[in-house]
């Protein structure tokens, strides 16, 4: 056994809606467990978390610390797995999870020694870099919006921003563009992560940030933030698999349910019912599921209404919002321009979404139509994603198209713009 990784995350993860450090470790596969040897580094998985588990509520025990919440799982990565505890104090989380390995696998023979350099650490001063640095819910003064998903997250956050704007509220937005107050780009490149969150919070009058959420930041960091008001997951498929040790779509699924599960109780959860692993987190979420689909009531849509539940859906190109047992036609189709009159259906789903994120923050609906009709597919709107240019008798389109799914979007949007 070895470690292959000891990770501070400092808001909710995978593993917890909380900071969580995780200490990741190799076992080979088919090993087994050698009676009374802890150390033995083909020790048996189930055995070896076990003892894990039991060091480290041993040395908070000792070091007279609260027993941690701890989560012991396989990984997908094959021979790896995970023993990930809560933390408020960042040098001793780290010293305990190495101490913790080392006693387990021999490397230290004696607890004391670790337990009096754990008692140091906590006796010493306490820096501002030893707590977690996710924005806890009584530190924040604005409402969250956060929104991810494979494709989309980007278009939909920033038309969730540009419709708040109409609506009069002066937003921040993270991107993976860069972060924007106001519309004014006061950091350039990818701030998907919880950098890019901390920046709008210090942001002295902002009234709402709008946070584009990446996997890479869930899985490296953790959120920036304890609770969002509004969840908004658009979609998922194959993208960077392979990477920090998700190889599925499934497990990406589960990355990506992080930022709909932290949603407070009474917000709402938006979730793109047209995919599968997306309708699927809405027994997973405290929040209030508030469910899109680009297609007519069926199905998990109906019942969902049936029993009161908020959902868009989409019927003779218009939108129709279903609320508390009711329902109205929000909009229509071609007033909305970047769905290109329905003619660019992931632009659908980016609008449905985009506007039943502002609806359950409790913007007016004649305000969310009329935000909706002013966005455009333009770079000042939206730079690169589905800017349409005539250019001497031709069409020429360009798109972020990153992945398999934005490639097969774009194609069929072009067969359907010719």
């Amino acid at each position: 056994m070895e470690i292959a990784e000891i990770r501070d995350l400092d808001g909710p993860n995978l593993f917890m809606l909380r900071p969580a450090i995780k200490l990741e470790i190799v076992v080979p596969d088919g090993s087994a467990s050698h009676e009374g040897d802890r150390a033995s580094p083909d020790a048996d998985p189930d055995v070896v978390l076990a003892t894990l588990e039991e060091m480290l509520r041993l040395l908070h025990e000792r070091a007279g610390q609260p027993m941690p919440d701890i989560v012991a799982r396989p990984l997908e990565t094959p021979g790896h797995y995970a023993v990930a505890f809560a933390w408020s104090h960042r040098r001793f989380a780290i010293a305990a999870a190495r101490c913790a390995h080392d006693l387990v696998v021999g490397l230290r023979a004696n607890p004391d020694e670790c337990v009096d350099a754990l008692r140091q650490i906590l006796a010493s001063r306490f820096e501002p870099d030893d707590a977690p640095g996710m924005i806890t819910n009584d530190r924040r003064r604005i409402p969250i919006i956060g929104i991810t998903g494979t494709n989309g997250k980007t278009t939909t956050s920033r038309l969730v921003a540009a419709v708040m704007r109409h609506g009069g509220k002066r937003g921040g937005l993270t991107s993976s563009s860069g972060v924007y107050i106001d519309r004014e780009l006061v950091l350039a490149g990818d701030y998907t992560g919880p950098s890019g969150a901390q920046r709008v919070f210090a942001e002295p009058d902002v009234d709402i940030a709008v946070l584009e959420t990446a996997r890479g930041g869930i899985l490296l960091r953790g959120l920036g933030y304890e609770q969002n008001d509004v969840g908004v997951v658009t979609n998922v498929s194959a993208d960077h698999l392979g990477l920090h040790g998700i190889h599925t779509v499934e497990g990406l699924a589960e990355v990506k349910s992080v930022v709909v599960r932290v949603t407070k109780p009474d917000g709402f959860a938006v979730l793109n019912a047209d995919d599968p692993l997306v309708l699927d987190m809405r027994t997973q979420v405290r929040a209030r599921p508030f469910l899109v689909s680009r297609m007519p009531v069926s199905g998990a849509v109906r019942g969902h209404i049936e029993r009161g539940g908020w959902a868009l859906t989409v019927e003779d190109g218009a939108i129709r919002w279903w609320h508390d047992g009711r329902d109205e036609v929000l909009t229509t189709l071609d007033r909305i321009p970047i769905t290109f009159g329905g003619r660019a259906p992931h632009m659908v789903e980016n609008a449905l979404c985009a506007a039943a994120a502002c609806l359950g923050a409790g913007l007016e609906p004649g305000t969310v139509r009329d935000g909706l009709n002013v966005f455009r597919n333009t770079p000042e709107d939206n730079r690169g994603r589905l800017n349409v240019y005539d250019r001497d008798g031709a069409t020429v389109i360009v798109d972020f198209a990153h992945n398999e799914a934005g490639l097969r979007q774009l194609l069929a949007f072009a067969r359907h713009f010719r």
